[in-house]
């Protein structure tokens, strides 16, 4: 908690959502555990004077579809872009998470950010804020600038059915190991190494 907040106060921040995480996937395997980091860091913040709200969000299962650093951002992008999320759950924490900063801020709610999304608004701010900190801003217009995997390969299901689950931590190991994450710190990542469904 000192660690995640000493750098949130460090950036002179008034206002601040924590998304703290829950479940298979995450780094706080039970409802108790994120509870407690969560109530932590919120104390933390307002004992700085900052207004601070903490959602408690499920990571029993991947958030989105895809899972590595360039997938993960053109995703993002894909969805600022005006295509379809490829899952509901990462409209919704876009959505709700943007919602209650907006509502911290004065300036707006869920509602606000939803239609910042379908009219293109949030895109066209975020391709500012892209080129502002000197990235390229063709990336957010769909120009392939990410870097893709030298190999890539389909699995298939053994059956006709539909998937109930979908184990995150299994799913994040699997792409640690392909390269995506580290497993120490001195492990390089692989930008383009994920998984996507």
């Amino acid at each position: 908690a000192a660690s995640i907040m000493s750098k949130k106060m460090a950036e002179g921040i008034d206002a601040l959502v924590l998304d703290v995480k829950v479940g298979r996937g995450a780094f706080m395997k039970t409802r108790d555990d994120a509870e407690t980091l969560a109530r932590t860091m919120v104390a933390i913040g307002r004992g700085f004077g900052k207004k601070v709200v903490a959602y408690l969000t499920d990571m029993s299962e991947p958030i989105g579809s895809a899972v590595g650093n360039a997938l993960e951002a053109k995703e993002s992008i894909q969805a600022f872009a005006g295509v379809k999320f490829t899952r509901s759950d990462l409209r919704e924490l876009v959505v709700v998470l943007g919602g209650e900063m907006l509502a911290l801020a004065g300036a707006g709610g869920p509602d606000d950010i939803a239609r910042a999304l379908d009219t293109g608004t949030a895109r066209k701010k975020f391709r500012e804020l892209v080129v502002a900190q000197g990235g390229d801003g063709t990336a957010v217009d769909g120009a392939p600038v990410f870097a893709k995997a030298a190999r890539m390969v389909r699995v298939n299901a053994d059956a006709d059915g539909k998937v109930k689950a979908v184990d995150a931590e299994a799913i994040g190991r699997a792409a640690m190991l392909l390269g995506a994450g580290r497993r120490v710190a001195a492990d390089k990542i692989a930008p383009a190494v994920g998984i996507t469904g």
